[in-house]
């Protein structure tokens, strides 16, 4: 081997290495990349309470009512991540999904939904949920001290609860309500 043939096979193999430097070095940038999203994605879902949860929609090019629960304070990085790409270039169905579950702080410190029917609200538990309005924590036939479930209010009217010495209770557009005595509704 001459010396000029040594030089280019050491050329080649300085050259191999930084190569190989920067292959790890791509490497380590990816898996950092990745990292940070991982801990991105699990800050946009983390919590301690049920007040730190919000609904926001799934997101993406065609958007059908579908909610997801995140971090309030991270429910803009969510949307903002999860917009349409390339907004107008597909052909979205035009039903929509009734999404009426909430956003609640499980045990394992994360956001997640939940149908209203199946929140385990009050009792003596660490961390007692509470009930959307328009719904009530129903104990009966429990022990207070375990969580009931969350039982839709119905609205009182005059029939439940009395009308004035001045009025009277009377079915008006669709409810009962107090109206004054020999009026007509």
């Amino acid at each position: 081997m001459n010396l000029s043939n040594i030089i280019k096979l050491g050329v080649v193999a300085l050259g191999s290495s930084f190569l190989c430097i920067a292959c790890a070095a791509e490497t380590q940038g990816e898996t950092t990349a990745e990292s940070t999203d991982q801990d991105l994605s699990a800050a946009m879902t983390s919590c301690h309470a049920d007040s730190d949860c919000v609904t926001v929609s799934v997101g993406g090019c065609c958007p059908n009512g579908t909610k997801v629960a995140v971090n309030s304070s991270h429910d803009e990085a969510y949307e903002t991540s999860h917009a349409c790409k390339h907004p107008g270039q597909q052909m979205c169905p035009l039903n929509m999904i009734l999404d009426t579950r909430v956003a609640e702080c499980g045990t394992n410190n994360k956001c997640h939904m939940v149908e209203i029917e199946k929140i385990q609200c009050g009792g003596f538990v660490m961390h007692p949920h509470t009930c959307p309005s328009g719904y009530s924590c129903d104990h009966t036939g429990k022990n207070p001290d375990v969580p009931g479930t969350c039982t839709e209010s119905k609205p009182k009217d005059c029939r439940d609860t009395g009308c004035s010495g001045t009025s009277q209770c009377s079915p008006c557009w669709g409810k009962f309500a107090c109206i004054p005595k020999g009026a007509v509704c």
